[in-house]
């Protein structure tokens, strides 16, 4: 059965009751904004081979994180950049000369 808890002090207390249970803390800052999963799973077995997997790719991407290439960091430098309000307000105001110029030589 599916059980949706209320509050996090809930889950944390179904959690201590409860086995073959897998809880999931996101980051604050990253895209699921600090939010808590918890997984149920039928097995034991079953939840330490997820419980594996998790640890395998999380350190998989930590170790490709760390060892960008030149390319990579270029790459992310220009996404950060790009989400700049200076960055947004540069191609709004080069639109609108583009705008402008278009006009006096029509």
């Amino acid at each position: 059965p599916h059980w949706r808890p209320r509050t996090k002090d809930l889950v944390r207390k179904k959690i201590k009751k409860a086995t073959n249970l897998l809880e999931v803390d996101t980051a604050h800052t990253g895209y699921n904004a600090g939010r808590t999963y918890v997984v149920k799973f039928d097995t034991a077995r079953r939840c330490n081979e997820w419980m594996s997997k998790l640890r395998y790719y999380s350190r998989k991407r930590i170790s490709r994180v760390q060892n960008k290439s030149g390319t990579e960091k270029r790459q992310e430098w220009a996404r950060l950049f790009q989400k700049t309000p200076l960055y947004r307000q540069s191609i709004v105001c080069i639109i609108i000369a583009n705008f402008l110029v278009n006009i006096i030589q029509a």
